[in-house]
């Protein structure tokens, strides 16, 4: 029985393994990180990140900042490499102001929002 096992064994051969280099991990991150279209670990091309329009926000950001504007911050948030640098500029351009209103209610909620945040351009919020 066991001579069977081997026999069989070395009939299959050894399973191929992709060698993935650090390098080749590197570059993959980074491409990740930037942004751009790269190959993941299984083979599958992942495609680069692009500038989808705000058609179904419902704020109407679509109408409050331009294309262009939309453009300029897609283009400095994927130009930044470091991710807390990224988080950063996120925070940069966030406007948090405490809740103007509060509605009574009967029954007591579990979700309790204290604070509003606005995206701001230009120290003007929008």
């Amino acid at each position: 029985r066991n001579e069977n096992n081997s026999n069989s064994r070395q009939n299959r051969g050894q399973k191929r393994t992709f060698k993935d280099t650090r390098k080749m991990r590197q570059e993959r991150r980074l491409k990740k990180i930037s942004g751009q279209s790269y190959i993941n670990t299984k083979g599958k091309l992942i495609p680069e990140k692009t500038l989808s329009p705000l058609t179904k926000c419902r704020k109407m950001c679509a109408n409050l900042i331009s294309f262009e504007k939309q453009k300029l911050t897609f283009e400095n948030y994927w130009s930044i490499k470091d991710v807390s640098q990224r988080e950063t500029y996120i925070c940069s351009l966030i406007d948090v102001t405490n809740k103007s209103t509060e509605r009574r209610r009967l029954i007591t909620s579990s979700k309790n929002r204290e604070i509003t945040a606005f995206l701001s351009h230009n120290y003007r919020r929008e």
